[in-house]
């Protein structure tokens, strides 16, 4: 059951990144489970050829999860984009019993500002 969790946390990332991929500033998360339920996910801020310090910079990056299908979600975590963390930050949170679950990232301050 744990193996199909996994496989949807990694699909809905990689959707995420290709629906992402159009927009010059955006987030990017991947995520695994263990056997145990527990999420292990990193966000970091997109990193393409014309990216800068100033546009991959966000003050406030949120984490959030879902475990019916997309309907609700629940925030599970909170960071930032900065040249102090390298543009990223990780986390982990607890699937509990959850048969399945969708982890996105959304940015809640604008890019570029401090």
């Amino acid at each position: 059951m744990k193996r199909g969790l996994f496989a949807l946390v990694c699909l809905v990332c990689m959707a995420g990144w290709l629906a992402s991929t159009a927009a010059a500033c955006h987030s990017e998360i991947s995520a695994t489970i263990d056997c145990s339920g527990k999420v292990s996910y990193t966000a970091t801020a997109w990193n393409g050829s014309d990216a800068s310090t100033k546009s991959r910079t966000n003050a406030n990056v949120r984490v959030w999860a879902s475990y019916d299908n997309g309907s609700t979600f629940t925030q599970v975590g909170t960071g930032h984009f900065g040249s102090d963390n390298g543009f990223s930050f990780a986390g982990t949170f607890s699937a509990g019993s959850a048969s399945s679950v969708v982890v996105k990232v959304q940015e809640a301050a604008n890019w570029g500002k401090r």
